[in-house]
């Protein structure tokens, strides 16, 4: 049981960061598209990655769980972790839509502590 809740939230993961590959596509606040241009020819490279990365961690879950240490998940386990890793996708077009004062209200400087290392 353990192992499979641990294989859920690798592979969740993984996908969280593969769909934030699309969010880092487009920067700031006036590009909120960012699928917008996403198979011209300039984007081979973005592609080969996304598929590298999405076929490696099928491959490590599926068939290489003993180096890992993952369980094998079936179709509906993967659509699960897919579509959770979607999240960012929505999460950061709603920050992209917040104005500036809304986000300049959280007070997020005092948590960063740079000159205390």
């Amino acid at each position: 049981m353990k192992e499979r809740v641990f294989t859920y939230v690798l592979t969740t993961f993984v996908f969280l960061q593969v769909f934030n590959y699309f969010n880092c596509r487009k920067i700031g606040q006036v590009e909120q598209n960012v699928f917008e241009k996403i198979f011209t020819k300039f984007n081979v490279y973005f592609w080969v990655s996304i598929i590298f990365i999405c076929a490696f961690q099928f491959v490590s879950v599926q068939f290489l769980y003993y180096l890992t240490r993952t369980v094998p998940l079936d179709r509906g386990e993967w659509g699960a972790c897919i579509i959770t890793g979607t999240t960012v996708l929505p999460v950061a077009f709603l920050l992209k839509r917040t104005g500036k004062k809304l986000l300049n209200k959280i007070p997020f400087t005092k948590f960063i502590d740079e000159d205390n290392d």
